[in-house]
């Protein structure tokens, strides 16, 4: 609850609190950010400036979700993006289509190379913004 309504906590990213790390979302994020941590940074530095903004409801080529917006309450999700692409670096994992079409602006964000493997890593950020990553989360 308290990630929900934004109040402060030591692990904000809450799936890389060590307390969910068995979970299957921590276990997710760890595997995908573990780059970040051998990097030298720590599971809580990661945690502290971290944040996924998903494109919900969950959508797939299978499912034949539209494109479009379907749900007024996206619109949270549209204004946080929005939100970070001024002053963040800000990296689109997956859906750059769906997101394009919600935030036109995100055309200018970069975007992992392989959405279906979605792991923040040189490989595939590339090295350069692989380290604007790690400085921006120092």
């Amino acid at each position: 609850m308290r990630n929900l309504r934004h109040e402060p906590q030591d692990y904000p990213f809450y799936g890389l609190n060590p307390t969910f790390a068995w979970t299957g979302c921590g276990i997710w994020w760890r595997t995908h950010t573990r780059r970040l941590h051998e990097a030298g940074l720590s599971w809580e530095t990661i945690s502290n400036g971290l944040l996924a903004i998903e494109w919900f409801p969950y959508h797939s080529r299978i499912s034949g979700l539209p494109i479009k917006p379907v749900c007024p309450s996206q619109e949270y999700s549209f204004q946080l993006a929005t939100g970070m692409l001024a002053s963040k670096v800000v990296v689109g994992m997956r859906s750059k289509k769906h997101w394009v079409n919600a935030v036109p602006a995100v055309q200018n964000v970069s975007f992992l190379k392989n959405a279906r493997n979605p792991r923040i890593s040189p490989a595939n950020t590339g090295a350069e913004l692989f380290r604007r990553i790690i400085e921006a989360l120092r």
